[in-house]
């Protein structure tokens, strides 16, 4: 007879259990579970898990370009209603479509851009005393002035179209010398009722150097039929060029350089220091020397601006011994000027030449050169 699992609990001494085993039964919830939300990856929700975030994200589709809504709004209805252009003098009247609201009394809105140049109109009497040219009959400037009107001002037009009867040839230069001239004379010899400002701006407008623009196209027609040797030929003259200006800006800022060094603020530097000790006298006692620059080391020295030069201590006065010094070694010193403001360029002593200044040898070197000297 088979044991139940009583039996088998009472022969191994379990406890009975508590719960009934239908209960033990794992049922499924009745709760839903989250759904994914859209624009987060599924490897990261499952590692998020159903627990939200301290800071929430806001999961939005990415929008690339925002639709035209055609939709929305009350329908415009229109027209095809005639309308008047008022640039015209013809009286000729068109038709458009047109909204229905539209007022039929406006202005057409191109008319604005229909601007007219200024033409020149002139009498008999005018070109008899004014506008006569041995070149030209009044029949073919008549002819030329109605075509510059009629094509407002438009000269390449003009140069196509004219072909004035029984004429000569004539370029699209002599046509605009011709025009400029005849427009230049007649605001000269009519009154004038601005200021003379604007009838020399107008007049400056009307300028055209027939020559100058001739020279001009044959440069450019020069400069279309190179060929490659001369281009290369160019571009070589044109680099060599470059560099003699590099050198010359070069030798030009050595040269300034050595200006600013020999003449000082004579030459427009003003911040140079002057040492004044040089044109003191013969050759000093080497202790001397020292003793006097430990002292003058240990005075205060005050701040020396750019625009001022350190003039030292006056020169010391000249003794018989160092004038006959002097006039042994052919030296010849000049006055320092006392100054006690800011010295100016009449008042500044400039450095010398060594051909107007000989140097004094140093005390340490000159028994050296008197044992190498030939004598």
């Amino acid at each position: 007879m088979a044991a139940s699992a009583a039996d088998v609990r009472s022969i191994l001494s379990l406890p009975n259990p508590s719960v009934a085993p239908s209960a033990l039964i794992r049922r499924p919830s009745t709760t839903e579970r989250p759904r994914k939300p859209e624009g987060i990856p599924r490897e990261l929700y499952a590692l998020i898990g159903p627990t939200a975030p301290t800071l929430a994200a806001q999961f939005t589709k990415p929008r690339l370009k925002q639709k035209p809504n055609l939709g929305s709004g009350s329908r415009v209805k229109w027209e095809w209603k005639p309308f008047k252009n008022g640039a015209r003098t013809d009286s000729l009247e068109l038709s458009h479509w047109a909204k229905a609201g539209a007022d039929p009394d406006a202005d057409y809105p191109f008319a604005k851009y229909n601007v007219q140049a200024n033409s020149y109109v002139y009498s008999q009497d005018e070109y008899t005393r004014f506008l006569e040219d041995s070149e030209w009959t009044k029949e073919e400037t008549d002819y030329l002035f109605n075509l510059v009107r009629e094509y407002d001002n438009r000269f390449y037009v003009v140069g196509d179209r004219y072909d004035f009867p029984n004429g000569p040839e004539r370029s699209l230069e002599d046509l605009k010398d011709r025009y400029y001239s005849v427009c230049r004379k007649l605001v000269r010899n009519r009154p004038w009722a601005g200021d003379e400002a604007s009838k020399a701006q107008l007049l400056s407008s009307l300028t055209f150097d027939k020559e100058r623009e001739v020279m001009r196209k044959k440069y450019v027609a020069s400069l279309e039929n190179r060929t490659r040797e001369q281009t290369i030929e160019e571009e070589a003259l044109y680099l060599e060029l470059k560099r003699l200006e590099q050198n010359e800006r070069a030798f030009k800022k050595q040269r300034d350089e050595l200006l600013r060094t020999l003449l000082g603020i004579e030459s427009g530097l003003a911040d140079i220091v002057v040492d004044e000790d040089g044109l003191s006298g013969p050759p000093a006692d080497t202790k001397k020397k020292k003793k006097s620059t430990y002292s003058a080391s240990v005075e205060p020295q005050t701040p020396v601006t750019p625009s001022v030069i350190s003039l030292g201590l006056p020169p010391p006065k000249k003794s018989a011994k160092s004038a006959a010094y002097d006039a042994l070694h052919c030296i010849y010193r000049t006055d320092v000027p006392q100054t006690t403001g800011t010295v100016t360029k009449t008042t500044h002593q400039p450095v010398y030449l060594r051909s107007y200044k000989l140097p004094a040898p140093k005390s340490l070197q000159h028994p050296r050169s008197l044992r190498c000297s030939p004598n």
